[in-house]
């Protein structure tokens, strides 16, 4: 019998929906969770019907027992009607790190929710100018940066880039826009700087891009205008780690020879 919550698309899910999703991808009992929690099994059931709510401070119990990611916690959080907790550990895996300077392609890390954890130094050179430990802390999401309008003119197809980052983003948190988080004075000051019609361009992609699961590997094309070399073609693969399965690793892989040959200049400039 298929569970009813699991087959309705993950946005369109209440918060008890999503709880009861998550304890049953984990493999825990509702009387264990009960237990773990200090509450009733009744209490507990009764949470995951919607037959009642519960405070914070026990919400926020349940996600820590359950080892949510912060964004799936906070899209259970939000969708309960709590504010969400804007600020971001900054997380600092050096062996990832280490991992990201011996493969021979662009490369960067982030969280579920797109938060920026690294990024190669191939990649700091392909961008040009963009180094990113001077970067503030709102600076680092990959929704600000590809608002930026140095990405808006170096990506030939930028649309279809960025549909690919808002679909990450939406599986992760939610449809609404991310205005509850300390990152969105960053991408709001960048969208006033824009025109009117590239404020337009970027409100109805956001309406009419889907979420797209990060469970899974997924890829996007991006055509990349580099100032020296000329186009480059990249295919962006999205994966995980078995170690760090709460974070995304984004390989930007060369298409053809010509890329390949170009990437080598960059990495020498």
């Amino acid at each position: 019998m298929t569970n009813r919550a699991s087959a309705i698309p993950l946005l369109e899910q209440q918060w008890f929906d999503r709880l009861r999703v998550e304890r049953q991808r984990r493999r825990v009992s509702r009387k264990a969770l009960s237990k773990a929690c200090g509450l009733s099994y009744e209490t507990v059931r009764a949470y995951e019907f919607g037959w009642r709510g519960p405070k914070r401070e026990t919400l926020e119990r349940i996600v820590r027992v359950l080892d949510l990611s912060p964004a799936q916690a906070n899209a259970i959080l939000r969708s309960a009607g709590f504010s969400i907790d804007p600020v971001i550990e900054r997380i600092d895996f050096p062996e990832l790190r280490e991992f990201g300077e011996q493969v021979p392609w662009p490369q960067a890390i982030h969280t579920e929710d797109l938060h920026m954890i690294s990024i190669n130094s191939l990649l700091q050179k392909l961008i040009r100018n963009y180094h990113f430990h001077t970067l503030r802390e709102s600076e680092r999401h990959a929704l600000v940066g590809m608002i930026h309008p140095d990405r808006m003119r170096s990506i030939a197809n930028w649309e279809e880039v960025m549909s690919f980052t808002i679909s990450l983003w939406k599986n992760a948190v939610g449809e609404e826009l991310p205005k509850e988080y300390s990152w969105w004075s960053a991408l709001a000051e960048l969208l006033s700087n824009l025109s009117r019609l590239e404020r337009k361009r970027f409100y109805e992609l956001w309406d009419k891009t889907p979420p797209l699961s990060t469970h899974v590997r997924r890829d996007c094309i991006m055509v990349w205008r580099d100032a020296d070399f000329g186009d480059m073609r990249f295919r962006i693969v999205n994966g995980s780690s078995k170690q760090y399965p709460d974070l995304l690793i984004h390989d930007l892989c060369p298409i053809d020879a010509d890329t390949w040959r170009k990437l080598e200049l960059v990495r020498e400039r």
